[in-house]
């Protein structure tokens, strides 16, 4: 069994969709998928039935899970899973302090793919905002960014932007 990644829903329904090749065994009488946060560690199931496809929902912005999928047959025997594959949740956005202090700046991670361009505003008064990063990544990964000049504001907010 081949297991693959389909389309997903928004960054807000925080799900994916995955398909996979019939079981070639003609006593198949339902799928399982194993999926968790570690490759070693599948804790999470769906019971699919005799459906190839099923969208797991719930799922953790940030978060990269792991996928496999079993068939079970007649006698109630599980076939070995197949190849696993894997899902980042994108969406996520992080504020962090590199330090400890009130006087250490800022930061701010987040997870950019190739294809978009990112773009990190600030502003005092949620009224007026101003461009402080602007980026367009060529491969994928997490970004960060340190805003310096935070600790000379008596409050900062940050809005990212996906274009």
């Amino acid at each position: 069994m081949a297991l693959t990644l389909g389309s997903w829903g928004s960054q807000a329904e925080q799900s994916v969709s995955l398909a996979w090749d019939a079981n070639t065994e003609t006593n198949i009488v339902g799928y399982q998928l194993y999926y968790g946060r570690t490759s070693q560690s599948l804790i999470d199931t769906v019971d699919a039935g005799l459906q190839l496809t099923v969208t797991v929902t719930g799922l953790n912005e940030g978060v990269t899970y792991y996928f496999a999928v079993t068939a079970r047959n007649s006698d109630g025997l599980e076939s070995l899973p197949s190849d696993q594959v894997s899902y980042t949740v994108p969406g996520l956005s992080l504020l962090f302090t590199p330090a400890s202090g009130p006087e250490d700046p800022t930061g701010l991670r987040f997870e950019a793919i190739p294809g978009h361009a990112y773009e990190i505003l600030a502003s005092e008064d949620l009224q007026t905002w101003v461009t402080i990063y602007y980026t367009t990544p060529t491969v994928s990964g997490w970004r960060e960014y340190t805003d310096f000049d935070s600790p000379a504001f008596a409050s900062r907010f940050y809005r990212l932007i996906r274009h």
